[in-house]
């Protein structure tokens, strides 16, 4: 609410202005948006086409839950596993704990939903060796670059070599690739790779730029371990909902780190699996392995698996959040449950003994931890619907257990005393149902304060719209301005966007080396002054001329000024190399004052001063994108449209 929201929204409001989003004026002395690679995602470009609001957020967030249900259940039958098992396993991983715990992270979101696309397709690509595949996985790969945190891309990407070796040996081995087909497989690698360097050729320029602008690299191991998986976190295996109590310290990490959950029955039918059918998973061993890799990747400060990797391979020193990593093992997770519900043999005697036990060990823990509490249940009646947040973690846990409990045995009552004819659609069912209702018991364990009407909230974003506030730039310290913004729009972080004002303040990840100086010398100084104020020899504020009018447009700061002294005028806006200032069609060097702030001399005459962000370079890479980005769109869709009816037939 308070960081994608504003992010987009001045995107969006970028875009249907005619300004290809560069300079973002909203948040930290200025910024150049351009330099996050979020900034070119086009799903969201297109959503906010009429205006980006809180239901766009929500739009864009449902629409990939059903991309990554989608990708997930390609994946899965890919790899031979039933075409309804795998729409199973499909619904699981967007359902899992972490969409649930990072509903707030829509860079996460992105992410966790392009990555079993990708390897679908990456699959396909090395299997089909054909143009279609090729572009599709191309596509695939931009989208997931611009859109996703780059924490996700840099591992994917290494995956992704490491799995073109091991299949191009596979087969190799299999005598399944000749020379002829090898020759050709690297032809359309090296189309691929052409393809996705000129596709992703804003985004990479973009990165490059930022590098001595921003200080994301060479962070130190410590840092690079923050938020890490814990041991304690499987917990949220049987009881995400007991993550509500985050603040009470028995969560170490913050909620968005921590849920892995995948539901209460697919728990069950791994148990009974590793139990009864142990072969058939073991025959998958290496999706174990890597499932028990990723998961020790993930579990920064119990391994030292994750601190190497920051020490010895490149770009992992980049990025925090080794917990992040869960959703690889989440989606391993997936495609070995839908073999173990394929090969599962519900007419097996020990798998119904087994569900009565598995509920009775449920029902006995739940009653433990409730005993050990008892006088938490009147906390939990006062509380379930108000205060979620404020439950006891006894009661949280107890909850979950005896509801889960509930749901596994109502499905033993219901398959034992009905004739069902296809029990394992019953199961489905009965994995789904309980999965809808633990998600839905989790939504308050979000940013979103679900007490907020979301009509009320997007109502407040249109009204600040159109309210003018040009004034209060002229007339208003930047200390003031965030006072007000704050008071008007109570959604914390980035909230002078939607006003369209300057701020000192506010957040974004691609914070500028510059301005963290600011912070630590002149901070409290430059925040009494305004936006734009004239000073005299002694470098003090003077008030000999005035600053009739400022308007703020995208890549555009216009100030008109009144007659009066030569002056020097300062503006808060931090100095980069793209800015150009025009005075009366006339071209005036900017001056860098107050660590990286800028500054102009006027002459004594009223006059129009224009500041414009320019950035030819990125504006070329910007068409070539787009360009090579529609033409592999259209090829794709009419091999895809030209296959559709073969299929039928």
């Amino acid at each position: 609410m308070n960081i994608s929201i504003p992010w987009r929204y001045f995107i969006s409001n970028s875009i249907r202005q005619g300004y290809l989003p560069l300079w973002y004026p909203n948040q930290l002395f200025g910024m150049a948006q351009y330099i996050d690679p979020q900034t070119w995602y086009w799903p969201s470009w297109l959503l906010g086409l009429l205006g980006y609001t809180n239901l766009t957020l929500h739009l864009e967030f449902i629409l990939h839950l059903y991309l990554a249900a989608i990708g997930c259940f390609k994946l899965c039958e890919q790899i031979g596993i039933n075409s309804n098992t795998a729409k199973i396993t499909g619904l699981i991983y967007a359902m899992s704990g972490f969409f649930v715990g990072n509903a707030q992270h829509i860079g996460w979101i992105v992410s966790a939903t392009w990555i079993p696309l990708i390897i679908y397709q990456f699959i396909q690509f090395i299997d089909r060796i054909d143009l279609k595949s090729t572009l599709g996985l191309s596509l695939s790969l931009y989208l997931f670059i611009t859109g996703g945190y780059w924490s996700f891309v840099v591992t994917t990407y290494y995956f992704l070599v490491i799995l073109y070796i091991y299949k191009i040996y596979q087969k190799y081995s299999q005598n399944q690739l000749h020379k002829k087909d090898l020759i050709k497989l690297l032809k359309y690698t090296l189309l691929l790779i052409l393809l996705n360097i000129i596709t992703s050729s804003i985004v990479l320029y973009s990165l490059y730029e930022s590098m001595h602008l921003i200080d994301r690299g060479n962070m130190s191991i410590e840092f690079t371990l923050y938020g890490s998986f814990l041991p304690i976190d499987f917990l949220t295996l049987i009881a995400p909902i007991a993550t509500y109590a985050h603040s009470n310290g028995f969560w170490e990490a913050d909620v968005s780190l921590i849920n892995i959950y995948i539901g209460i029955f697919s728990l069950f039918i791994f148990i009974w699996s590793f139990i009864f059918q142990r072969s058939i998973l073991l025959k998958n061993y290496k999706l174990i392995l890597l499932a028990f890799f990723i998961i020790v990747l993930s579990m920064g400060y119990s391994f030292p698996l994750r601190a190497w990797f920051s020490e010895y391979i490149p770009l992992f020193d980049h990025f925090r959040y080794p917990s992040a990593y869960r959703i690889y093992f989440i989606l391993i997770l997936c495609t070995l449950l839908g073999i173990a519900i394929d090969n599962l043999d519900i007419n097996n005697p020990y798998y119904k003994k087994g569900i009565i036990i598995f509920s009775l060990i449920l029902l006995l823990t739940g009653v433990i931890i409730f005993i050990k509490d008892y006088s938490s249940i009147f906390e939990f009646i006062h509380h379930f619907v108000p205060k979620p947040t404020k439950f006891p973690l006894s009661i949280l846990f107890t909850f979950q257990l005896f509801l889960s409990a509930f749901l596994i045995i109502s499905y033993y009552l219901i398959n034992k005393h009905l004739k069902i004819e296809n029990k394992k659609s019953f199961l489905r069912l009965f994995i789904i149902i309980e999965l809808v209702i633990t998600s839905l018991l989790n939504m308050p364990n979000t940013v979103i304060d679900i007490s907020q009407n979301p009509y009320k909230i997007y109502s407040t974003i249109k009204k600040i719209e159109r309210s003018s506030n040009d004034s209060l730039l002229t007339s208003s310290s930047l200390k003031e301005i965030n006072e007000y913004c704050n008071k008007i729009f109570p959604f914390g972080r980035n909230s002078a966007t939607y006003p369209n004002l300057t701020s000192n303040t506010q957040y974004s990840s691609y914070q500028f080396k510059s301005t963290r100086k600011i912070e630590d010398s002149l901070y409290y100084e430059i925040s009494n002054n305004p936006l734009a104020y004239f000073i005299n020899n002694k470098d003090s504020i003077s008030s000999q001329r005035n600053i009739e009018s400022i308007k703020l447009h995208p890549n555009k700061i216009i100030l008109n000024l009144a007659e009066g002294e030569d002056s020097i005028l300062c503006l808060s806006q931090n100095y980069h190399k793209n800015w150009r200032c025009i005075i009366d069609n006339n071209s005036i060097p900017i001056e860098i004052s107050n660590v990286s702030l800028m500054r102009i001399r006027v002459p004594n005459k009223k006059c129009k001063v224009i500041f414009s962000f320019k950035s030819p370079v990125i504006r070329f890479y910007f068409w070539i994108s787009l360009i090579i980005f529609l033409v592999q769109t259209i090829i794709f869709l009419k091999y895809y449209i030209k296959i559709l009816p073969q299929k039928k037939g």
